[in-house]
C-alpha cells in the first residue's frame, strides 16, 4: 500500500532516501522516491529524475567531469 510507504525520516539513522516500485496493474508500475530535503535540493532531484528517464529510455549517461570532492 502506497500510504504505508510515507514515513518520517530519522536523521540519526540511514538511509535518508528511499525508493520502491509498486505494481498498479499488470505491466503498469510506478516508482516512488522519497528523499529527505537535507540531502538533496530541487535542482539535484531534477537531475536524478532526468538521468533516471534517460536510463529508462536506454540512453547512455555522459561521464561527469568532476565530483563533489573536487569542490571540497
Amino acid at each position: 500500500d502506497i500510504q504505508s510507504y510515507i514515513q518520517p525520516f530519522d536523521l540519526t539513522k540511514p538511509p535518508l532516501i528511499r525508493a520502491k516500485v509498486y505494481e498498479l496493474e499488470r505491466e503498469k508500475y510506478v516508482l516512488l522516491i522519497d528523499v529527505h530535503h537535507i540531502i538533496a535540493d530541487g535542482f539535484s532531484c531534477g537531475l536524478v529524475i532526468e538521468e533516471l528517464g534517460k536510463c529508462y529510455n536506454g540512453e547512455e549517461l555522459q561521464e561527469v567531469a568532476f565530483q563533489y570532492t573536487d569542490y571540497s
